[in-house]
């Protein structure tokens, strides 16, 4: 979190603390017939409060989290000071504020009083404040590593994501060259096709998911480009079934197996590929098969099947499934994911 974000969330807190005490103190004690009485001791007393939760949160804490050894003197040197910033506060407020400029004293009906009562009481009566500010010190380092987890989650989902890309390239140009010799009347659709494509790596790639329609479409028309390549004379048989209108998935996840049964597949062979797609509301089942041909050792191209499985881990934890079948004349992948 921005450290002015921190700063408001504190301005507000003490504020908030003020005005409910304040109103609190008005309306219950003899000591505050005006407004602006009882702002004035309820601000100087919160000024202790403050003090014991900040001195909790920068003396003690901040000695806690730094890295040891440190010498076991220094902690006990803290918390010795934190309590004397209280009594301290406690003493200027009282003493040196509020009964030389308006009179009051709070201990004018305490015949027990003594200068080491006044010390015992200020440290028990505010110490519970000095373990808020430890506990929020604790609650703070939670949350900051809880984001940097965060950042390095959406790094690591990132790089993955772009491993994607310059391997898609590399087989789409290829295709590019191979149709620019053979069906160069044929360029123009597949520069289409490619366009929208790269549109739709450069806008949704980076998004946490997309919308599940959106990603058919693209394993679609990636298809239809690689059907080009091949003069439209690859075997290729596919399903695409169920309701895709709200379900959302992460960009470019289908993509590489797609890629990689064209890469390796016997491509014109009965059945060299086939790609079955069924969704509901809670679960996508994605299948897709392809002939091998003869002495290919298949794997998931350039990214790897690691790569796969990562990404899997990182966005889906613990709601996928993902069953590899490969043998000498076949490569089948069988994923399922949870919504």
């Amino acid at each position: 979190m921005k450290r002015h974000y921190v700063l408001l969330i504190h301005v507000l807190f003490w504020s908030l603390f003020l005005l409910s005490d304040a109103l609190q103190h008005y309306e219950h004690s003899r000591y505050h017939p005006t407004i602006g009485r009882t702002l004035l001791i309820t601000t100087t007393y919160i000024w202790i409060t403050m003090t014991a939760f900040y001195g909790g949160y920068a003396l003690i804490y901040r000695f806690l989290i730094r890295p040891w050894p440190w010498p076991g003197w220094l902690g006990i040197i803290n918390i010795l000071t934190t309590l004397l910033l209280i009594v301290t506060a406690r003493y200027v407020v009282e003493f040196v504020i509020l009964k030389p400029l308006i009179g009051y004293d709070n201990y004018s009906a305490n015949t027990a009083f003594t200068w080491s009562w006044f010390m015992t009481n200020a440290v028990l009566y505010y110490w519970n404040w000095v373990l808020y500010g430890l506990l929020y010190g604790f609650v703070e380092q939670y949350v900051q590593q809880q984001q940097r987890a965060r950042e390095q989650l959406r790094s690591e989902v990132s790089l993955l994501r772009a491993q994607v890309n310059p391997h898609f390239l590399f087989n789409v140009l290829n295709d590019f060259y191979a149709l620019s010799l053979t069906k160069p009347d044929q360029m123009p659709d597949a520069l289409l096709k490619l366009a929208d494509l790269l549109r739709y790596m450069l806008y949704n790639s980076q998004s946490a998911a997309v919308p599940l329609a959106d990603e058919i479409a693209y394993v679609k028309s990636y298809i239809d480009l690689e059907q080009l390549g091949q003069n439209g004379r690859a075997n290729v048989q596919t399903s695409f079934a169920g309701s895709f209108s709200e379900q959302r998935i992460s960009p470019m996840l289908l993509i590489p197996f797609v890629e990689n049964a064209f890469k390796h597949g016997a491509l014109f062979q009965q059945q060299a590929i086939v790609i079955q797609l069924t969704a509901d509301e809670k679960q996508l089942t994605f299948q897709c098969r392809n002939a091998k041909q003869a002495g290919e050792k298949d794997k998931t191209g350039g990214i790897g099947l690691a790569n796969l499985r990562r990404r899997l881990d990182l966005e889906y934890p613990n709601r996928y499934t993902l069953h590899i079948n490969d043998t000498d004349a076949l490569f089948d992948v069988n994923l399922q994911l949870s919504f």
